[in-house]
């Protein structure tokens, strides 16, 4: 299996509907996963699946903003997911960082 890494801000072609997203937030424990599907930067065509565990999630514009953490990490090396995504095209962006605060969303 190819390893993708996020390289910048990535383009969400396929994230999760609202309910499956209500469901990630609130339906614990243990933490339900859902999964985003993104375009890859370095093979243009090619898209992989991430998923991710959701911390929080908050209302914007036409869509949500969300902070969470992989799915599948090392605890001793991960970094935080962040991202938007609209739950009616079901396309948005995703970035990683290493540190993000948890008591706010992230505002770009």
């Amino acid at each position: 299996m190819t390893q993708f890494r996020l390289n910048g801000r990535s383009e969400i072609v396929g994230g999760p509907s609202k309910f499956d997203l209500m469901l990630a937030l609130f339906d614990r424990p243990p933490e339900r996963s859902i999964e985003f599907t993104v375009a890859s930067k370095d093979n243009p065509g090619q898209t992989f699946t991430i998923g991710v565990n959701i911390v929080r999630v908050g209302r914007v514009f036409g869509g949500w903003e969300w902070i969470g953490r992989p799915s599948q990490y090392d605890p001793a090396n991960w970094r935080w997911l962040y991202g938007e995504f609209r739950t009616d095209t079901r396309k948005g962006w995703i970035e990683e960082g290493s540190q993000l605060p948890l008591g706010t969303l992230v505002k770009k």
